[in-house]
């Protein structure tokens, strides 16, 4: 049985073979674009800063964290407002509107600055209509009810004994700079330096 030579088929490529794509998703806006809007949002922004101002102050490259507060209807992962946060690194999540945020000085006067923009892009325009709140991670979210009272009544015997766990940002820089800050105000409270653990926060 012989081989067959099969010739190379060419198509040539026709004008109207050119079409464009149909479809794709638009952004998703979930209010309106309004002065007061914007108003409102900088000034979240903007008051998260002033709460970190006193741990800014010691150390500008210091993380934090803060808890970004989305709306019900822009919990799927599509709405994520990863434009927004792009000098927010999404760092986790919380319950199922929550996501948590790495803050620092410059990354938070950066993002007030983009979104005080008069020509903000569609992309973070849509990206802020998702969001509630921004809010920081407040001490008393970390420590039981039942461990309050005590540390209230400043019983020693009971602080001398609490574990400490560091946020991991996953970056060894942040990770240094925050153990040797949370390390340097346990040896000012005059305790004993424990071992830090490092966590990662509700990965997502």
């Amino acid at each position: 049985m012989t081989k067959k030579n099969l010739p190379i088929k060419v198509i040539i490529k026709q004008e109207r073979d050119i079409k464009p794509n149909q479809g794709g998703s638009k952004r998703k806006f979930f209010r309106d674009i309004t002065t007061e809007f914007i108003e409102e949002i900088s000034s979240k922004f903007s008051n998260i800063a002033r709460y970190y101002n006193n741990v800014f102050s010691e150390n500008e490259h210091l993380p934090a964290v803060g808890k970004l507060v989305l709306i019900e209807d822009a919990i799927a992962k599509s709405y994520r407002p990863n434009d927004l946060c792009q000098d927010l690194e999404i760092i986790g999540a919380g319950d199922l509107q929550e996501l948590y945020v790495k803050v620092t000085k410059e990354g938070l006067n950066k993002t007030i600055t983009r979104i005080n923009h008069p020509h903000r892009t569609q992309s973070l325009e849509a990206n802020l209509t998702t969001v509630k709140d921004i809010v920081p991670i407040l001490p008393a979210e970390k420590l039981s009810v039942n461990l309050i009272p005590l540390i209230n009544q400043e019983n020693t015997s009971i602080i001398k004994k609490l574990k400490i766990k560091c946020f991991s940002f996953g970056n060894t820089d942040d990770d240094t700079l925050i153990r040797e800050y949370v390390k340097n105000k346990i040896v000012a409270l005059s305790y004993e330096v424990p071992n830090l653990r490092l966590f990662r926060h509700y990965e997502f």
